[in-house]
């Protein structure tokens, strides 16, 4: 690892560990940085980040400093490579803005720069004088602390984050410490220590950015085994609801572990979230387990909801018996959801079975939406089921939404006036009829406006 320099006079650079007291020599100027190099001093990296905390203590009380570490990699399926060619973090939904990429919507200390700033060079790990920014040849990850003098000889963590940046980072006036690499099973035994001491409440926002910061360390046994502990038992569901993610995007199969939350889990977020993350498998194990949770009538609304929605994208005819027979449920809100699941399906099957909702289901809600899901399937037999409803049924707002989806299914000017004419000259309905004039008034066609010349004669409607 490259020493640590600054703009210190050369006797001073590349010497190893540097004292505070010597650092400060090379601050005199209000615009640069207080770099204290720390890498030196031996121990785990929670002993650096406490010596650290420790130093920074004796500062002025409410001002704040950077801690940073630096560790290697991520696992190749945990990482893409980007337009730029720069290494972008997305597999657990993480963020980009100006060129550096991160896992957790944290506070950015480097917005708004102005003069003084200064450059920390990712690629040899030394401070520069600001100027163009290096092409970088290596990227390591680096773990930042911001934290916050908070009073007399004591500095508590205020926010950590994990940037993987394009190319530089600038750093305002403040302290920085520098505490050199650290191994992966450091950075994990660090957190799995800190999510145990900080307090859930104060430090809510730190505790959720230690699980964005454990989620990209390469060792999956060890980080798979904590993520699942935090997920089931966590005061926070903020954390466990990262947690839970996490497990359902490694690329190894934990669906034992999710299927293990979803069935242990009190509070039905968090079987959501669990349920999420099968369904982003969609193997035999977790549909058979999203079966299950839209069957039962006792669990949580959310939750069956969910389950409908992710088993409308699986292929299968038992998928297809199942929702079939959820279209019977006594929960009125569940039908309608099981309906609207229905236009994603064979049309072969689904066109019959939404019909016969839209004409006999006892709820008008629930057979207008069946009405709804019709004209969302592009196939000549929902047309044909549409206009059947339409003659068919006795409940005007059913056909006016009828009228209007099957109208949407019509390629031509002169076909839809023709219908429209007919349904305007003779519908028993009042409204309905009402309905056809202003659509015919819509097409702007030369033979709808004779239409409604002609209807204006008869006194119609």
């Amino acid at each position: 690892m490259p020493a640590l320099t600054s703009w210190c006079p050369g006797w001073l650079r590349n010497t190893g560990p540097v004292a505070l007291v010597a650092l400060s020599a090379c601050t005199a100027t209000p615009a640069r940085a207080q770099v204290n190099d720390l890498s030196g001093s031996g121990g785990q990296i929670g002993s650096r980040i406490e010596a650290a905390l420790q130093q920074a203590g004796r500062a002025e009380s409410g001002s704040s400093f950077y801690i940073v570490t630096g560790f290697e990699g991520l696992v190749p399926s945990d990482a893409e490579a980007g337009e730029s060619g720069n290494l972008v973090i997305n597999r657990y939904g993480g963020w980009m803005m100006s060129g550096f990429s991160g896992l957790a919507p944290v506070r950015n200390p480097w917005d708004q720069l102005g003069s003084g700033e200064r450059v920390l060079d990712l690629a040899t790990m030394t401070m520069t004088e600001p100027g163009p920014e290096p092409t970088l040849e290596a990227r390591p990850l680096l773990g930042f602390i911001i934290g916050r003098v908070t009073g007399r000889n004591q500095a508590r963590i205020e926010d950590v984050s994990l940037r993987l940046p394009a190319g530089v980072i600038r750093l305002r006036e403040r302290p920085l410490y520098w505490l050199g690499q650290a191994s992966s099973s450091e950075i994990i035994g660090w957190i799995r220590e800190k999510m145990g001491s900080l307090d859930v409440v104060r430090d809510r926002a730190i505790r959720r950015d230690l699980v964005g910061l454990l989620s990209v360390q390469p060792q999956g046994g060890d980080v798979v085994g904590l993520m699942e502990t935090l997920a089931t038992g966590d005061e926070d569901e903020g954390v466990r609801h990262r947690a839970i993610t996490y497990l359902g995007r490694r690329p190894e199969d934990t669906t034992r572990r999710l299927t293990s939350i979803l069935d242990r889990a009190e509070d039905p977020q968090d079987r959501a979230q669990a349920l999420e993350a099968l369904a982003d498998r969609l193997g035999p194990a977790s549909k058979d387990r999203l079966i299950e949770a839209a069957r039962s009538e006792r669990e949580a609304e959310q939750v069956r909801h969910m389950a409908v929605g992710y088993l409308s994208r699986v292929e299968g005819r038992d998928v297809d018996t199942v929702l079939e027979r959820l279209l019977s449920d006594p929960d009125a809100d569940f039908r309608r959801r099981v309906v609207a699941s229905w236009e994603r399906r064979d049309p072969e099957r689904a066109v019959p079975l939404l019909e016969q909702v839209a004409i006999s289901d006892e709820e008008r809600q629930v057979r207008e939406t069946a009405v709804g899901s019709l004209g969302d399937i592009d196939s000549p037999q929902a047309a044909a089921a549409l206009e059947r409803i339409f003659n068919s049924s006795d409940e005007e707002r059913v056909r006016r939404v009828a009228m209007n989806e099957w109208l949407q299914t019509v390629d031509t000017n002169g076909e839809k006036v023709a219908w429209l004419a007919q349904v305007a000259r003779s519908d028993p309905s009042f409204e309905i009829r009402k309905e056809a004039v202003r659509q015919l008034g819509r097409t702007n066609d030369p033979e709808a406006r004779k239409v409604l010349e002609e209807l204006l004669r008869i006194g119609r409607p």
